[in-house]
């Protein structure tokens, strides 16, 4: 809910021309944190979970997978990557409101 708020306001200000705002860098940034720190801490809950019943129940027969999703994970990375654009983006468009 949290991610689709953030993505409406990105798209609301792109509609009004304002690409470059500290407004849209700060939504991506929250963004890719959310997706980093949800898969990071999916695949801990799950590696807990299964740590524990094997240790507290002693069943080596049942194998309960975890992986990393690797998707999530990436969108991720890209997202913070994006953001990272947006700041160069805001640098230059400053520079080129000074600029004469």
């Amino acid at each position: 809910m949290f991610i689709t708020y953030q993505v409406k306001e990105v798209f609301k200000n792109l509609n009004k021309g304002s690409i470059f705002q500290l407004n849209n860098l700060l939504r991506v940034q929250k963004i890719a944190i959310i997706l980093i720190a949800y898969t990071i801490g999916n695949f801990l809950y799950s590696y807990i979970i299964n740590e524990f019943l094997y240790s507290h129940y002693h069943i080596r027969s049942l194998e309960l997978k975890y992986q990393l999703n690797m998707v999530t994970f990436t969108c991720g990375i890209v997202l913070l990557l994006t953001a990272q654009t947006f700041k160069v983006g805001i640098l230059l468009e400053e520079e080129n409101k000074l600029t004469i």
